[in-house]
């Protein structure tokens, strides 16, 4: 299209492709999930030290055999999750799909940076007007999801996801709804990474406020809980993610099936089909 708006988008979206590259998003993901595994680490240290502190201000023996429960708890659900992250790769590059236009990935592409560029502002505004750290964070969280998505929108080979040029309207189907879910398995490296780090900062936090007597024995009781919570779903992303993602995967490979298997039939009803009547002839003119 020739509207000076869609050229100038277009040039927008195409120096995001070349900031956010296919070999770039590679890196991130190795870079994302190395920082969160080794993050862990400092994550349980100062998990167990909360939990110490809140306990003894508390006076709550339950919390202080859990601070001596969660390190070794903590490192085996970091083995769990480092080890189903190395099956994101391979699950994804043997699922190939197709799209018949890359129009649809622009306009997510576009969605999606827009959004990463506002999320940390109002996430920002939030934590101001509730004086909390926590919208701040979501905010970035958000900002991480929606940027990741945009750059695999923009480097669609990144999920397996490739532009053809004919496709049936349920392979086109297909292919928009398992661009989806395989964008949000192929984030799995990037949310472990990204959660384990902001779980560290909120814990890192408590434990001040705790020290310096900023929290109530209630308040930093529901606040540890609360800070637990959010590392289990860190820590079990990838794990959940994996199961979430084949269980998925077998449902579309069973809807793939009937569409091959009608594209079959109808192929040999064409070829079987009784040869019409014989045109009429016209009777020879004299």
């Amino acid at each position: 299209m020739n509207f000076p708006t869609v050229r100038i988008v277009d040039a927008l979206l195409g120096i995001c492709r070349r900031l956010l590259s296919e070999s770039r998003v590679r890196q991130i993901d190795r870079s994302v999930t190395n920082l969160g595994g080794y993050a862990m680490y400092g994550l349980i240290l100062l998990l167990a030290l909360l939990l110490v502190v809140v306990a003894i201000r508390g006076n709550n023996l339950g919390l202080f055999v859990l601070a001596i429960v969660v390190v070794p708890v903590g490192i085996v659900l970091q083995y769990v999750a480092l080890k189903m992250l190395g099956s994101v790769d391979r699950l994804i590059a043997s699922s190939r799909t197709e799209l018949t236009s890359s129009g649809f990935l622009d306009v997510v592409a576009l969605i999606n940076v827009l959004t990463a560029a506002l999320a940390p502002l109002a996430g920002l505004l939030a934590a101001i007007s509730f004086a909390e750290i926590g919208p701040f964070l979501s905010g970035l969280f958000v900002m991480a999801l929606c940027g990741y998505t945009a750059a695999i929108a923009l480097n669609p080979a990144v999920v397996n996801v490739h532009i053809a040029r004919s496709a049936s309207i349920g392979q086109e189907a297909v292919g928009i709804i398992t661009f989806g879910m395989k964008g949000l398995y192929r984030f799995t490296p990037i949310g472990f990474g990204v959660l384990v780090i902001l779980a560290t900062i909120a814990t890192a936090v408590l434990l001040v406020q705790a020290l310096t007597g900023h929290l109530s024995g209630h308040a930093a009781q529901t606040e540890a809980t609360s800070v637990l919570l959010f590392t289990l779903t860190a820590v079990l992303l990838p794990f959940f993610g994996y199961v979430f993602f084949v269980l998925f995967y077998l449902v579309i490979d069973f809807y793939r099936s009937i569409f091959l298997i009608a594209q079959i039939v109808s192929l040999y009803r064409r070829q079987d089909q009784p040869p019409g009547p014989p045109p009429p002839q016209r009777p020879p003119t004299r």
